[in-house]
């Protein structure tokens, strides 16, 4: 059977090729992490939320406070005001990549002597391992994505411009989500966020356009102000969304704590709230396993995602980043990343949603064959004020 040709192998597999990605049970699981945020954050979501087909991502924001109600007397003059101004954030699609690829010898020394049955099963054992690292290296690369630390040292939409390989990578969470509320959020004295506000003097007097954020005292159970569950109770309070009761049509949906958040931590983190649910056993009311597995907060998950164990996103106190437990970070620790994402969202291009290419046979490579898979997208946050962070301190 060494004559078979590699191409009959190769259409075989591009056209019984699986769909990828269009559900958070989907992803492949036997993969290198042990935990992912990514599936969490594509959960629930409609189509129609995820995909957008344009040559760049639009979303319109509604940014300005001003109210225009006001009593008045009978005859008086009324002063007629239009104060609302409709942000419009537009963001560029950035492109993503990755591929399967087959030489001929490896082809040729797995199907020597097959035929029929025994054939079509060992296509289907090739196909299968080969998608497998596929997906394995694609699904890891872009959960890197979301979490590089944001360059620091202009302004914000500069910052999504110049982020890591000269300009070609996607937003990563910790652009949106960060410690310092109305300071310089760990970038320099004149960083400027997407909406033109120097966030270092004029932060303060934004609250719809920042982070909401706590610090705690992860030690701390005595419920006082400064506990990790003090503190987890406020982000939760105020990320939330609810109706006025009346002409909610006009209103965006409620948020769901258990299906529109998802609370991202480290290893460290993670372990930290099952310790504390041990030492609060006494006060709960449902008896629990012992370890306290899978920890939820008001019915949102917290989940531990193995990229923040050693991610480089805090300050040392002068210019360098660090991780949460290097000896010079300041605040050293775990942080909660309240992620409500109805507002934070990673936005694919319908054309290209993990889209399997044509085989390539490379001009410099004898006898190798390539599928590429393409990924256009990126990360957009359409309300800071809806997320939240819970860090060191107290």
């Amino acid at each position: 059977m060494a004559g078979i040709p590699i191409a009959q192998f190769l259409d075989w597999a591009v056209n019984t090729g699986p769909q990828f990605l269009s559900g958070e049970r989907n992803i492949v699981q036997s993969v290198s992490r042990r935990s992912f945020i990514m599936g969490k954050m594509m959960r629930g979501k409609p189509a129609a939320r995820v995909l957008q087909g344009s040559d760049k991502i639009q979303e319109v924001l509604y940014l300005n406070a001003a109210r225009t109600g006001q009593v008045f007397e009978r005859g008086e003059d009324i002063q007629w005001l239009n104060p609302q101004k409709d942000v419009l954030m537009s963001l560029d699609f950035k492109f993503l990549l990755d591929h399967m690829s087959w030489d001929e010898w490896e082809y040729l020394g797995q199907t020597s002597g097959l035929s029929g049955d025994g054939l079509k099963s060992k296509y289907k054992d090739m196909a299968a391992s080969k998608q497998q690292r596929l997906w394995e290296s694609f699904i890891d690369f872009f959960e890197d994505r979301l979490w590089l630390p944001p360059q620091t040292d202009t302004t914000e939409t500069s910052t999504y411009a110049s982020m890591e390989s000269g300009g070609k990578d996607m937003y990563s969470i910790p652009v949106f989500i960060n410690e310092s509320g109305s300071a310089t959020q760990g970038f320099n004295s004149v960083w400027v966020n997407v909406e033109g506000v120097v966030m270092a003097t004029n932060g303060a007097n934004f609250d719809n356009k920042r982070v909401q954020y706590d610090a705690a005292d992860p030690a701390d159970t005595d419920g006082d102000d400064d506990g990790l569950f003090n503190a987890f109770d406020d982000i939760s309070v105020q990320i939330q969304y609810k109706h006025p009761g009346f002409k909610d049509t006009y209103f965006e949906d409620e948020t769901s704590m258990g299906t529109d958040v998802c609370i991202a931590t480290s290893k460290k983190g993670t372990t930290q709230i099952m310790s504390l649910h041990r030492k609060s056993n006494d006060m709960l009311i449902q008896p629990q396993d012992g370890s306290y597995p899978y920890p939820r907060w008001n019915g949102a998950p917290i989940v531990d995602v193995q990229g923040l164990d050693d991610a480089q996103l805090y300050t040392d106190g002068s210019t360098a980043f660090v991780d949460e437990e290097d000896t010079s970070v300041t605040n050293s620790g775990a942080r909660y990343y309240f992620m409500n994402t109805q507002y934070l969202n990673t936005i694919f291009h319908r054309a290209k949603y993990f889209s399997m290419g044509a085989v390539k046979e490379p001009e410099s490579k004898v006898g190798v064959y390539v599928i590429p898979v393409e990924c256009w997208a990126n990360l957009t946050c359409t309300s800071r004020r809806h997320q939240g962070i819970v860090y060191p301190g107290g």
